[in-house]
């Protein structure tokens, strides 16, 4: 309904769901005020449907348009409109332009303004046309009067009632020719010119003014979904969490399986940057898209992934068993080759297994994780530590060799004193007591960092008994890279954390 501030666009709209809802059809109605004041243009909408109503937006492409002031009909009325649509027009006759402007539509007028005013509805300046013109839309609808009287008297319009039974005779209907019976003109498209850049300008902004405004219309683009992107494993976020609600964890472990192994570890130990991309984040909080890994990795059974068939199968040799040679064995298997998986220490995981507290990543997890990948024939050599002489034969025997041995070596701070007895490096401290044996600690423990290393060390410490366990980090909370949730979680335990604090040296006797 297009109307203007005064003449009850939106109280048209409604009565057009009133005589719908009689009919037991489900409707919704609302208006679109462009200003609040007498004389503005008014849009108002009405959706009616056998079904319930779940859309809220506006409507885009009406079936019918109400127009209650002639002169706000113009070529952005007929955006969206169907073809063959029925335009009702406030007008005592269809100018030319009028006519041609709804070449296309069922056009219908009557002169709702004309009747108003004989009965008395509204004021001289202002005539209120809504209860009038519904009479007019309720004959092309084929209702009865007798549901406009019903609709009116539910409402206390009674005193309207006569104007619409005159506007329902009057209502006058052009004779419409059939779209579908007309040979469509054939569409040339014309070569695009793309002009020098001298000749591109950028239109300045269009002030503000008041009348008819352009009506807008909505343009829906496909973009891949920021969780989605954020995510450097590359798995299908919303694909995978679709799939958990509407087939299951089996549907949903195949969809995470299909970038990574490792679902239940990533759902324990990934920092989840895409949870920080989330699109709910600004409204009500991110989905918590790392417990939902986290669940369909605990429940995942069985996940039916059925290696490719390749043209050629070919052998690799993967060294490292950590979780970039898990994932490289992963699609390397998947995509039906032959691999072999080589790690110098006793069981595969590398610093999943070693580095990583039990309370964190359970080893009976990542052992299934790990099972997995297993089952599809990769050969895993524990205890092989990989020299140049057996890397050369490696090359030899393989048509490929990746070498994913992570940093092994320590990177020393820098710091004076770092070599007393005392200091040590936290993953080394972790690795030790992940190991098991005798590690015991007592009084005050200093730990530098603020990442998840240095927050699972400090954690640890006071598991092993430590009797304060402090952590220091060069910046401020917002820059630490760890987990936000390990960081609370770490603070509720007892550890201090004190920030903008950096050491410049470890001072001792032999021993810090």
């Amino acid at each position: 309904v297009h109307g203007r501030g005064g003449q009850g666009g939106v109280t048209c709209a409604k009565l057009i769901a009133a005589l719908y809802a009689g009919r037991d059809r489900f409707v919704q109605t609302f208006g679109d005020y462009a200003s609040e004041r007498s004389g503005a243009p008014v849009r108002a909408y009405t959706r009616i449907s056998a079904r319930p109503v779940r859309n809220r937006n506006k409507v885009y492409a009406p079936d019918q348009l109400l127009i209650l002031d002639c002169g706000l009909a113009g070529p952005d009325l007929t955006m969206g409109l169907k073809p063959g649509g029925l335009v009702l027009v406030n007008t005592p006759e269809p100018t030319p332009e009028l006519e041609e402007l709804f070449a296309e539509a069922r056009l219908a007028w009557v002169d709702a303004t004309g009747i108003a005013r004989r009965h008395k509805i509204g004021t001289r300046s202002v005539v209120i046309v809504n209860t009038t013109i519904i009479g007019a839309y309720a004959r092309l609808l084929g209702f009865d009067f007798a549901d406009v009287e019903r609709v009116f008297t539910s409402l206390g319009l009674q005193n309207d009632l006569p104007a619409a039974r005159a506007a329902f005779r009057q209502v006058r209907l052009r004779d419409f020719v059939c779209l579908d019976n007309r040979q469509p003109e054939p569409v040339v498209t014309p070569p695009l010119r793309v002009p020098p850049l001298t000749e591109q300008q950028v239109d300045p902004p269009l002030p503000l003014k008041t009348g008819s405004w352009r009506t807008q219309r909505v343009e829906y683009q496909q973009r891949p979904a920021p969780c989605n992107g954020g995510c450097p494993a590359g798995n299908d976020v919303v694909g995978f969490i679709q799939a958990l609600r509407t087939d299951g964890v089996e549907a949903a472990g195949r969809i995470l399986l299909r970038t990574q192994p490792l679902p239940a570890v990533c759902g324990r130990v990934c920092p989840a940057p895409c949870m920080k991309r989330c699109n709910r984040a600004e409204l009500d909080g991110a989905v918590n898209i790392r417990g939902l890994e986290r669940w369909v990795g605990d429940h995942l059974q069985a996940a039916d992934m059925v290696p490719e068939t390749p043209k050629e199968v070919r052998s690799y040799a993967v060294v490292g068993s950590g979780p970039a040679g898990l994932s490289a064995a992963w699609s390397l298997a998947l995509a039906g080759h032959r691999v072999s998986l080589l790690e110098r220490a006793a069981k595969p995981g590398g610093l999943l297994r070693y580095g990583i507290p039990e309370y964190r990543l359970p080893q009976a997890m990542l052992d299934r994780d790990i099972e997995r990948i297993l089952d599809l024939g990769v050969d895993l050599r524990c205890g092989v530590s990989v020299d140049a002489g057996l890397l050369e034969s490696l090359v030899r025997e393989h048509d490929g060799v990746l070498v994913a041995t992570g940093l092994d070596a320590w990177r020393a701070a820098g710091i004076p004193g770092e070599d007393l007895t005392g200091v040590e490096q936290g993953l080394a401290y972790l690795e030790r007591a992940k190991a098991g044996g005798d590690v015991r600690l007592s009084g005050h423990v200093l730990v530098v960092g603020g990442g998840n290393s240095a927050i699972d060390a400090a954690r640890t410490a006071l598991r092993q008994g430590a009797e304060r366990v402090t952590l220091a980090y060069r910046r401020g909370r917002a820059e630490m890279p760890a987990i936000v949730e390990e960081i609370e979680e770490a603070l509720h335990e007892g550890v201090h954390v004190r920030l903008f604090r950096q050491p410049v040296a470890f001072e001792g006797d032999g021993r810090v």
